[in-house]
């Protein structure tokens, strides 16, 4: 009765829940018991199909992993039987040594001490007169072998015996040596040839292989590593015993592959089997997905079918929740944006305010994404954001906030900062990390960064406050050559509201005709005139007035603006020169700097050849001058737009040459027509005789290439004496004229007043 009464309650429980299930889902009970027979069903006929389809799935797999096994199986055997076959191979020389001397072998020990790196299995060589060992190299470890009679042995007289019947090389072992551990002894018997025809027999020349070193040099060590577990045997002269040469597992291997290696009187057996068996657990594994997914799938058409309302509740709740996060993170990486940054930065400073601690406030800028960028792609250039975000992430703290807030731009919030050396240690991470190579698809790339710092409440007291000061630190780190971080310091405003007024300028300098082009002459060294000009960029802001270009250049760079005013440059020297030579100055020519940036664009020679067909000017004319840097960094590319421009006409030269880092060979590749002596040797070359040496290097290098040589900064009598007896072809420098107008270098050229200066090809002191 008790029975009963409990299977009651049980039944009525069970139909309590089928209702519940009912209300819940919009239907009665009966609709759910239908559902769930069909869903069962439809569960056990996709299981039944997807289960034959794994069965066959699975068996190929376990074919490919026993022929993936029985090529490494005979990869290591040919690996093994080319050591010992080399290995060997020094015997044979050993036995040519005592042939040639007669029995003496006197430069055994040496000849020994040579071959021995090459055969890394070989441990030791020996010479056994007569069958007892009296040489060996090396000596030390091998002292208890001197003096052992191999003929007299009990355990190896039968091996030698055999070796000076049959007259060839045997391999004995692996056995216990007499100098310790485990290994073979190759003995190659020698017989000497006499006069009378009898050829008797002089000795041995022997071998000493150990297991351990055999099994390195042939590289069976690494299978383990491959998944694979090895053993290599062999059947015992006379004995019906296997014994193990070497193994990486204890017990014999199941149906593993075979491979079989020939040594001289036996043969190696080397047995190679999957680690963990044949196969995988696919059974388990694959049912558990199979039911998983069924199970999902069912559960999911019948919950869109009886529960709509449940399902737009949900979607609205997702779809809601993803508009919030979106609204406060970065679509890219996912990380916070600069909005959500601020929030987490003020509740970081209202934290700091209670308990009397510190926030610190990075702000991280890539330096070299744009040109990755430019060169690679947009596409690459977006997973390189995403593989720098997930690197900075792993350097932080759970505490630590870390945002993208905008370009290659990475801010990070540090609440709770008590001491500034904690920041350091952060800020010293960051930047190794930003350092090491990154890959990027089938591409390394090295991104760098700059770190700027501020800390509340010492920089700011806001959010908005600190971004600002960490921004002005961060161009600071740049300014003193990138790869570095800097703490903020109050003289930074200044040097930002610098940056940005120039900035501002610089983009409407070229529409306001406050950017100029001034020509500094070149002079022939042999005949004191003026033959060409190189083209200087100068800015006169009607704001900030003359701007030096040492200053507003590596901005242009930076802001990609020096791509736009490097073609208004080319042009309007390009102008110029037609003016020169409309005058009658017909062998006058005019040189151009080109940018790194310019020098990217995969349009370079299409735009320069626009320009001289444009201005009409000869393509020999005009010279393009590199930098060694900008042609070194990609040097195969660089010699493809070399050859391009080289097409045109234009020549080329490389600017502030010996500074750089070229190679010789590419140098030879480049077509390349003139090398510039960089200043500071010039300057220096008078008084100081390495800048001297260096100069007359690169004049040597020049004319073993055929190249012109130019030498700027020539200020003084003693530099022009200088670069003529040096041999150079053409020379600039304050001495004749700084960087002037065109219209008055054009009065120069008129009446040729540089020409005083030459006195007998050489200015006098």
């Amino acid at each position: 009765m008790n029975g009963r009464a409990q299977l009651g309650r049980i039944a009525a429980a069970a139909d309590d829940r089928w209702w519940r299930l009912g209300r819940l889902f919009g239907g009665d009970t009966n609709e759910q018991r239908r559902v769930v027979l069909l869903a069962l069903l439809a569960f056990a006929l996709m299981a039944a199909a997807n289960l034959s389809v794994l069965y066959m799935i699975e068996r190929g797999r376990r074919d490919e992993e026993r022929s993936a096994a029985r090529y490494a199986a005979l990869d290591a055997a040919a690996d093994i039987q080319m050591e010992i076959t080399q290995s060997l191979s020094t015997l044979h020389l050993l036995r040519a040594l005592v042939h040639e001397s007669a029995g003496i072998a006197p430069n055994f020990e040496r000849v020994a001490g040579q071959l021995l790196p090459s055969f890394p299995a070989v441990s030791a060589l020996q010479l056994a007169p007569g069958g007892v060992v009296k040489r060996v190299v090396p000596v030390h470890g091998n002292e208890r072998v001197i003096g052992h009679d191999l003929l007299k042995d009990p355990s190896r007289e039968s091996e030698a015996f055999k070796a000076v019947r049959t007259r060839r090389l045997t391999l004995a072992g692996p056995f216990t040596l007499i100098q310790g551990g485990t290994g073979m002894v190759a003995r190659m018997p020698i017989f000497l040839s006499r006069a009378d025809g009898q050829d008797p027999f002089w000795g041995f020349a022997t071998a000493l292989i150990r297991t351990d070193d055999l099994m390195r040099a042939a590289g069976i060590e690494q299978l383990p590593q491959l998944g694979y577990d090895y053993r290599l045997t062999r059947w015992m002269p006379d004995q019906a015993e296997e014994q193990v040469i070497a193994a990486s597992v204890g017990t014999r291997i199941a149906a593993g592959e075979v491979q079989h290696v020939v040594v001289p009187n036996g043969e190696w057996m080397l047995t190679v089997g999957r680690r963990g068996g044949w196969g995988s657990p696919w059974l388990i594994v694959f049912e558990a997905g199979v039911s998983v997914f069924v199970a999902a799938l069912v559960g999911g058409l019948t919950f869109m079918l009886l529960s709509q309302p449940l399902i737009l509740r949900r979607e609205v709740r997702m779809r809601t929740s993803e508009l919030e996060f979106q609204a406060s993170h970065d679509d890219l990486t996912g990380l916070a944006n600069r909005s959500l940054l601020c929030d987490r930065a003020e509740q970081a400073i209202r934290h700091a305010r209670r308990t009397g601690s510190g926030v610190a406030l990075l702000l991280v800028d890539l330096d070299r994404f744009k040109m990755i960028n430019d060169s690679l792609g947009h596409s690459i250039g977006d997973d390189l954001l995403v593989s720098v975000s997930r690197r900075l992430a792993g350097i932080l703290r759970e505490s630590d906030t870390l945002s993208r807030i905008g370009g290659d731009e990475f801010a990070i919030v540090m609440p709770d900062v008590r001491h500034d050396a904690d920041v350091v240690v952060v800020c010293e991470k960051l930047v190794r990390s930003l350092a090491q190579p990154l890959r990027v698809r089938d591409t390394v790339a090295y991104p760098g960064g700059s770190v700027g710092v501020a800390i509340f409440p010492r920089d700011g007291d806001s959010a908005e406050t600190l971004l600002r000061n960490a921004d002005a630190a961060m161009y600071r780190a740049k300014e003193r050559g990138r790869g570095r971080y800097c703490f903020y310091e109050s003289s930074l405003n200044a040097r930002v509201k610098r940056r940005l007024e120039l900035e501002a300028g610089l983009r409407e300098a070229i529409a306001q005709g406050e950017l100029v082009v001034h020509y500094q002459p070149k002079l022939a060294t042999g005949s004191g005139r003026i033959v060409g000009a190189e083209a200087l960029l100068r800015w006169n802001s009607a704001k900030l007035g003359d701007v030096s270009p040492a200053e507003f250049i590596p901005l242009a760079e930076e802001t990609g603006l020096i791509v736009g005013i490097g073609e208004w440059v080319l042009t309007e020297a390009c102008r110029q020169l037609r003016s020169w030579r409309d005058a009658g100055h017909r062998n006058m020519t005019v040189a151009v700097n080109i940018s790194a940036i310019q020098f990217r664009q995969r349009k370079l020679a299409q735009r320069v050849q626009h320009i001289i067909r444009e201005t009409g000017v000869p393509a020999s004319a005009v010279e393009l001058e590199l930098t060694e840097s900008m042609v070194m960094e990609n040097a195969e590319e660089a010699a493809s737009l070399l050859d391009a421009l080289r097409a045109l006409g234009v020549s080329m030269s490389l600017d502030d040459f010996g500074t750089g880092q070229s190679s010789l060979s590419y140098l030879e590749r480049f077509p390349i027509d003139a090398l510039k002596i960089d200043k500071s040797f010039i300057v220096r070359a008078p008084e100081d005789g390495d800048a001297a040496a260096i100069s007359r290097a690169v004049v040597a290098l020049a004319r073993n290439l055929n190249l012109r040589v130019i030498a700027e900064g020539v200020e003084t009598a003693a530099h022009w004496n200088f670069v003529c007896e040096l041999g150079c072809d053409e020379a600039q420098g304050f001495l004749f004229s700084r960087a002037i107008e065109g219209a008055a270098l054009g009065e120069l050229l008129a009446d040729q007043a540089c020409a005083t200066y030459l006195a007998g090809g050489q200015l006098a002191d």
